[in-house]
């Protein structure tokens, strides 16, 4: 599932070319996505223009306006497992659609934006009337991990209560929005702590070494363009770079990075020291020397 490196690269990449574009058409294939299409979808963003786009967690809130504007909305796309947005130079009544290709969007500035999606998982939403503060609060989401706003004193309140795993904690969206299975890994491992541990445990200098280490992997995360295992892909069809960097993802049975990790016996460890474990039907990989 793209998580929000992946996001927010896509929503970087929407900024740059249909920001301030006007829906001129839209075409479906499909209404029944994960949450079914509204019937009248085409008809109520047909000529809206788009003031900003906004990311919000996993989701992309694309705010627009009405024609005279006085009728302000969000658009909101969650693209699910598998979902990708595409965007094309070019009228989308030239575009050679492809499978999975469930909606096409004829931006005003000659570029069309394709919502794919295999699985069909992911969604969107049209929400008339409300901004961004009022849609978080809607989908209960948590503070945004790379804003002022979270960070280790906000934290430990929020685990304070919570005798379940912090891996499986911080992939709750309302403690924090955006979090998923690949960076909670990264960013544990990072900061010395085991995923098994139960999250009221933590104390105040392990969220102190958790938030800087959610918030640096997921801005290398950012800068590489995410990562791609599957289906993720940039808006050009281009793919990330940061699965090359994985410290314990995907990694069981090899070592960490510049591995000097001992056994129980304080014999080095070279061979495997990095395991996968299953924690609510999700895998987890970490090192048991270096996270305690």
């Amino acid at each position: 599932m793209p998580e929000l490196p992946e996001v927010e690269t896509v929503r970087r990449a929407l900024e740059m070319t249909i920001d301030n574009a006007s829906f001129e058409d839209v075409a479906i294939d499909r209404f029944d996505l994960r949450f079914p299409l509204r019937t009248d979808f085409a008809d109520i963003i047909t000529g809206r223009r788009i003031q900003n786009i906004d990311r919000r967690g996993k989701y992309i809130l694309i705010n627009t306006i009405s024609k005279n504007g006085d009728d302000a909305a969000i658009l909101s796309i969650h693209l699910g497992m598998s979902g990708n947005v595409f965007v094309r130079d070019g009228q989308m009544r030239g575009y050679n659609r492809r499978k999975h290709d469930h909606l096409l969007f004829q931006m005003s500035n000659d570029r069309t934006m394709i919502f794919n999606d295999p699985r069909r998982f992911g969604y969107i939403e049209y929400y008339p009337g409300i901004d961004a503060n009022e849609f978080a609060c809607r989908k209960k989401l948590g503070p945004e991990p790379l804003n002022d706003n979270f960070g280790p004193e906000r934290l430990r309140a929020s685990l304070s209560s919570r005798k379940g795993p912090i891996k499986n904690v911080l992939l709750d969206q309302s403690v924090v929005a955006g979090l998923g299975n690949i960076y909670v890994c990264e960013a544990l491992y990072d900061a010395g702590i085991r995923p098994d541990r139960s999250a009221a445990s933590l104390t105040k200098d392990e969220c102190g070494r958790l938030v800087p280490a959610i918030r640096d992997v997921l801005g290398r995360a950012i800068m590489a363009g995410g990562s791609t295992l599957k289906d993720y892909t940039h808006i050009d069809g281009g793919t990330g770079y940061f699965q090359h960097s994985f410290s314990v993802y995907g990694r069981d049975g090899l070592v960490c990075p510049d591995c000097e990790c001992k056994t129980s016996t304080g014999q080095e460890k070279k061979d495997n020291c990095i395991i996968r474990i299953v924690q609510s039907g999700r895998s987890t990989y970490y090192c048991p020397y270096k996270q305690v």
